[in-house]
């Protein structure tokens, strides 16, 4: 188990250098995860343990708590941004706040966004965090969930729940 301490996290990969290979958290957690200064932009970079992967497959990883609290177009605890990717076995327990106002800002417990039309794979992750986009509005929000924010395609999401609770600027979305 790894404690970060509330440290200022830098995300693991961004849209020049994305993430690509195999993690395996080998069912341990990573506890104190803080993301909170924009070292992520609005326009095109990912915010999460991991900003932005691509081909790569991330498993068995839990968030055990922490405050992502960033401006930026994707979000989510462990990834924010992912392409031709699989996530198994990840679980969420810390709160996702994206402070974006632009209409492609997309933000979710587990991922910001899956970007590839349809060889992602979402299974077995579950999200307990909070999850919130308050200058998010319902005309032009890209999309809010607890396990993903938005997903471009048909992509796979097998077996995953949401507990934690689902905000936006327009209203509660769900639970």
């Amino acid at each position: 188990d790894i404690d970060l301490k509330n440290q200022e996290w830098v995300p693991i990969g961004n849209t020049s250098n994305p993430f690509t290979g195999n993690y395996n958290g080998g069912n341990h957690t990573i506890s104190g995860l803080k993301i909170t200064t924009n070292q992520v932009n609005s326009t095109g970079e990912g915010a999460g343990f991991f900003g932005v992967v691509k081909d790569a497959t991330i498993k068995n990883l839990t968030i055990a708590d922490g405050d992502i609290t960033v401006t930026a177009q994707e979000v989510g605890a462990i990834v924010g941004r992912m392409t031709n990717s699989k996530l198994y076995n990840c679980v969420n327990f810390a709160n996702v706040t994206n402070l974006a106002n632009n209409h492609y800002q997309m933000t979710g417990g587990i991922f910001g966004h899956a970007v590839d039309q349809s060889t992602e794979v979402i299974a077995n992750c579950y999200n307990a965090g909070t999850v919130s986009a308050p200058n998010a509005d319902a005309a032009t929000n890209r999309g809010i969930g607890g396990i993903g924010g938005h997903i471009s395609g048909e992509s796979q999401m097998i077996s995953c729940y949401n507990t934690g609770k689902v905000t936006a600027g327009f209203g509660t979305t769900g639970s």
